[in-house]
């Protein structure tokens, strides 16, 4: 599962809207894969928000937009230089008010689910009128509109015909030589998969990498588009994910479904063990 993941560039697909507890979360974010393509205007749209200098208070900016459109993604493309300092694992928001006090930070919360969990929060980024500053995503516009009534709420845009083909080709075809034209019926199909993607990047980068898996032959991929029966309209992309299970190997299968079965949220699925292993190593197992 773990290197699926890696393979397809695919973090935090979903997560849930139950509970306000703070969830534990690496100190910093994942490496941007260098060839996800369309978010430049994007993100001097965000940076600008984010860089104002017109207050010195604490201001939050917000992307909103559905599942796979590419906000957590927009988000890890903010090149923004605050003060570095140490941020405490602690959950009570007691004790990250406390952390943060005296300090001027930014605050990413990805995948924001409810307008209670940010309220909750909230109160816990202390505002000192030092320009810290927090960036939140979410699928809802309503919540993005609760975290600042001043700034208005940045949604991505989907990517155009142009730019899909070019990710997914990247992701279809990662060995192909950029100084050699493409097989011109293998194009052809491939701008049929690319549409049927309606800009989400999640659904190019999973369909690419589904494809990858599988020989660069016009038969190949005439065949797999028409076992395809989905098509994304450009709101949401499970069934495109659904397609990247139905390839696992039967034994991921099994351990994807045993996962499935835990609550939303639960936590303790792993125990302590004094080798220190990562979570991901013993899930494999």
């Amino acid at each position: 599962m773990h290197e699926s993941r890696v393979r397809y560039d695919i973090d935090h697909l979903g997560t849930g809207s139950g509970g306000i507890r703070l969830p534990i979360r690496p100190p910093v974010l994942p490496n941007i894969d260098p060839e996800i393509v369309g978010f430049e205007a994007d993100q001097q749209i965000v940076l600008q928000k984010l860089l104002d200098q017109s207050t010195t208070r604490r201001s939050v900016a917000s992307i909103w937009g559905p599942g796979g459109l590419g906000k957590t993604t927009l988000a890890q493309k903010i090149p923004v230089d605050f003060d570095e300092h140490s941020q405490e694992n602690e959950y009570y928001l007691t004790k990250l008010y406390e952390s943060l006090r005296g300090k001027k930070y930014l605050i990413v919360l990805d995948d924001v689910w409810t307008t209670d969990l940010w309220m909750q929060i909230g109160v816990a980024l202390p505002d000192e009128l030092n320009g810290s500053r927090v960036l939140v995503t979410t699928r809802f516009l309503g919540i993005a509109r609760s975290t600042n009534s001043s700034c208005e709420p940045h949604k991505p845009q989907y990517l155009n015909e142009q730019l899909s083909l070019e990710l997914f080709l990247k992701k279809a075809l990662p060995n192909h030589d950029p100084n050699q034209p493409y097989d011109h019926d293998l194009f052809g199909i491939a701008e049929k998969f690319a549409k049927k993607c309606g800009g989400l990047p999640l659904a190019l980068v999973v369909l690419g990498g589904y494809l990858s898996k599988r020989q660069p032959k016009y038969n190949d991929w005439r065949k797999a588009l028409k076992t395809l029966n989905w098509h994304a309209d450009g709101t949401e992309c499970i069934e495109i994910i659904a397609s990247s299970y139905d390839d696992l190997p039967y034994a991921l299968k099994s351990c994807f479904m045993y996962f499935a079965a835990f609550p939303e949220d639960y936590e303790g699925v792993f125990g302590s063990k004094p080798d220190k292993n990562r979570n991901k190593d013993r899930g494999r197992v």
